[in-house]
């Protein structure tokens, strides 16, 4: 072996000891040293790699002279600073980085670290005697460093408010950011068609109560929450006890519409009244609402009473007969005590007294094709009756989907006028959006 290959050997023996964890540092522990085998430049290269025992447990922010060059932090990433008493006498790696003009802990290093992990318990001196649920971080509200914060040890905070913050991890800026619970919240896809609470309830008076609940906007987009209210038919004007009306004045005999409504500027969530069951009148800087029920002016004008449960509303008191006539083949349309503007299940209470023979009477939607009722075959009738000479009545309460008219239709298999048809609405299931 010639002169040259024996240098490379001696070269790649001096490189293996470098890295094979013999070297042993001195200084102090915020001002370690080192001397290599191979001897290194003042600025060791980018990529550079030692393995070293540190004679001490490190300080703060802690540099390595290595070969008596320039001094360079020691960091567990580029720009982040090793902790104090993180590095014990165990070997650790470390790569030079150009870029942070640090040496930076890796591979066995971050090895080593994890090696101090004892079940149950973190014995690294920078981490120790950490409880479980135990994380490290600035726990102020300034510049500070690192430390141990144990979450079961914080106090609870039992309601938070929307002004409280989380941290966040923001994609598009790739770094950690806070945000407000009330910002998180806002970002939040609220549950389509979502309604709970919001249960209407008056009469006899021109004040309307709408009890504590959330709907999601008819958009989709915001979660609405209101407390108890109550409005009157002034004109609007924002809060609970003054009026809900949009336009105009207060009706007799008149369907009114009523909503939550929200100005997503200020969160500021209200209610507004109005005849349209679509279109509303919003008060400025309100973009958001839903409607959450309908209710009727009498001749004073006062709301009429009514009872509410769920989608469910009720007259307290029987209006007059919607349909008051004899049997007919022809169809006829009739227009029913429910909410105008909308279409709603209506719930009727139906009297059928029948002539003789074999009759019947079906009720149907306007929104599906006319028919003509069969007598044991298809379509049936809603009643249907077959006695022969003599007369009877049949009671019953009956279901049917009115148009936005408020209307539904009625029709027999036979002209009869010996036979009457009697049908009064005593309520309505009103969806109110949920499938919209």
């Amino acid at each position: 072996m010639n002169d040259a290959g024996r240098g490379v050997m001696a070269a790649v023996a001096s490189w293996r000891d470098d890295v094979s964890g013999l070297l042993v540092t001195g200084g102090t522990s915020t001002a370690y040293t080192v001397t290599t085998n191979q001897g290194l430049p003042a600025t060791p290269n980018d990529g550079q790699m030692i393995a070293v025992s540190f004679h001490t447990g490190n300080g703060a922010t802690p540099t390595l002279q290595v070969d008596g060059g320039l001094a360079f932090p020691i960091q567990t990433a580029p720009g982040i600073a090793l902790p104090t008493g993180t590095v014990t006498n165990t070997s650790y790696q470390l790569k030079f980085k150009s870029s942070a003009s640090a040496w930076v802990l890796f591979g066995a290093g971050i090895a080593a670290l994890a090696e101090n992990v004892a079940a149950g318990s973190v014995i690294n001196a920078g981490l120790a005697n950490m409880a479980a649920w135990t994380i490290k971080l600035n726990n102020t509200n300034a510049s500070a460093a690192p430390q141990d914060v144990t979450i079961d040890g914080l106090t609870a905070k039992t309601i938070p408010v929307g002004a409280d913050e989380v941290p966040i991890w923001d994609v598009a800026g790739a770094a950690m950011k806070k945000a407000t619970l009330a910002n998180v919240a806002a970002a939040a896809v609220p549950l389509r068609g979502y309604l709970g609470g919001l249960t209407l309830s008056g009469g006899g008076s021109q004040t309307i109560t709408i009890a504590a609940g959330e709907a999601t906007s008819d958009d989709a987009t915001t979660r609405m929450t209101l407390g108890a209210f109550t409005k009157t038919f002034s004109n609007w004007a924002v809060g609970s006890g003054n009026g809900g009306l949009d336009t105009g004045a207060i009706a007799n005999n008149t369907w009114y519409h009523v909503y939550v409504i929200e100005r997503i500027d200020t969160g500021v969530v209200d209610v507004l009244l109005s005849t349209s069951a679509t279109a509303p009148t919003l008060p400025t800087n309100y973009t958001k609402q839903r409607r959450i029920g309908s209710i009727k002016t009498d001749a004073g004008p006062n709301i009429i009473s009514f009872f509410q449960n769920g989608d469910t509303f009720l007259w307290s008191t029987m209006p007059a007969l919607d349909v008051n006539t004899t049997l007919s083949s022809t169809a006829a349309s009739a227009t029913v005590q429910t909410p105008l503007g909308v279409r709603t299940e209506g719930i009727f209470n139906v009297e059928f007294t029948s002539g003789t023979g074999t009759l019947a009477w079906l009720l149907s939607s306007l929104d599906i094709a006319d028919t003509a009722p069969g007598f044991g075959a298809s379509p049936l009738g809603t009643f249907s009756v077959n006695l022969g000479t003599a007369a009877s009545a049949i009671g019953a309460q009956a279901r049917v989907w009115t148009n936005t008219s408020a209307q539904i239709r009625h029709r027999g298999n036979a002209t009869d006028g010996a036979s009457n048809i009697r049908l009064q609405t005593i309520g309505w299931v009103d969806p109110r959006g949920r499938f919209n």
